[in-house]
Formats: C-alpha cells, sequence, structure tokens
C-alpha cells in the first residue's frame, strides 16, 4: 500500500526536536490499508494523537497541547488501536546486536499485513518509520531496515523529493548501523480487514 511521508513541520506545525514519534505514527496511519478505519481517511494532527491519549488515560491533561514527545510502541500501539481497531505486535530487542535474530519475524510482518511500523530505541531515541526490510537468509546481520527518517524539517516541494532520497531521509539502512549500546523496539501494526 501507500502511505505518506510525514516529518518535522511538513504541514507548518513546529515540532522540530519533540515530534519525530508524533510523525512516525502519522506515517503509519496515512498507509492505504487504514483509509476504511480512519474517518474521511483523515490523519490526525499532533494535537489530536495527543487528545487520544489523554482521554484514553495514558497522559494527563496537560500533555495536551503540549512539546511532550511519544516515541515508545506502546504508545504508538494505544493510538492505533484507538483509532483503527487495529492491535499491534511489539517486539523488543535487548541491542542493535540482537535485532538479526527479528528479522524473520519483521519480514512476516510485511509480507503478511503490509503495513509500516515504528522502530525507536534507548539510546538511540529516535523515532523512526519502518517501511519494508531486506532480508540476507544466508547472514540475517547481512539484513537492510527501509526506515523513513522524520526529523527532515520543513516542506518538500515536488522539485526537491530527490532530496529527500540524497540526503537519507528515506534510505536502505544496514542492520549494521544500529546502536549496540541501545535497545529498540518495534510496533508493528495488524490491520483488522474491513468489514
Amino acid at each position: 500500500g501507500r502511505c505518506i511521508y510525514r516529518h518535522y513541520r511538513d504541514d507548518g506545525f513546529n515540532d522540530a526536536g519533540w515530534g519525530c514519534g508524533y510523525r512516525s505514527l502519522q506515517t503509519i496511519l496515512s498507509w492505504s490499508g487504514y483509509a476504511h478505519a480512519l474517518a474521511s481517511s483523515h490523519v490526525p494532527s499532533v494535537r489530536e494523537i495527543q487528545d487520544v491519549l489523554v482521554r484514553l488515560g495514558d497522559k494527563p491533561s496537560a500533555f495536551a497541547g503540549s512539546n511532550a514527545w511519544i516515541g515508545g510502541a506502546f504508545e504508538i500501539s494505544l493510538v492505533i488501536d484507538a483509532l483503527c481497531s487495529a492491535s499491534t505486535r511489539i517486539i523488543h530487542a535487548a541491542s542493535g546486536r540482537d535485532i538479526p535474530a527479528h528479522m524473520s519475524a519483521l519480514l512476516e510482518h510485511f509480507e503478511r499485513f503490509g503495513a509500516p511500523g515504528m522502530i525507536g530505541g534507548s539510546t538511540d531515541v529516535y523515532s523512526k518509520t519502518l517501511l519494508g526490510v531486506a532480508l540476507d537468509p544466508a547472514d540475517a546481520r547481512q539484513s537492510w531496515l527501509l526506515i523513513a527518517d522524520p526529523h527532515l524539517v520543513g516542506t518538500v516541494s515536488p522539485a526537491e523529493r530527490r532530496r529527500v532520497l540524497a540526503d537519507g531521509w528515506l534510505a536502505w539502512q544496514p542492520l549494521g548501523g544500529l546502536s549496540v549500546a541501545s535497545f529498540y523496539n518495534f510496533a508493528l501494526p495488524r490491520p483488522a480487514e474491513p468489514a
């Protein structure tokens, strides 16, 4: 399916420095597989996501309208469940070194569901959108993740789209580039079938 790459300030809202989790979630929710679940295919704004988390009791009322970041797989799963009635599988890797052991499960997710996911870590605190995987069956350590990095700041005109690729904001990343000092959580939405 298709999705819309969301990143800092892409809609004019200034979330640079704290909005990467929201932007990853917006990219996930923009995926065409959720069109049946979202009212009018509306992808919620940062404030609307905050309101959902407050309504669910995950965050205090002061959270709505703040510059507080999200990024945990748990928060992503709460919002996806609330807005799309879809469960989310969370895969935990104790270190970037352990991700090769999970590559078959990540590949199975994309083959079965196709939905984008989210990856975030501890010392690697930046939330990113996972769009696909390339598994090396002979050696999973040589596999790759297709990442949409929401840390690009500003709007991107159609003429500038090549810059997004050239600058690595949307790129295949080798597993060797992940920190061995960081744990990682993957949030992998499992969309419900349309009624």
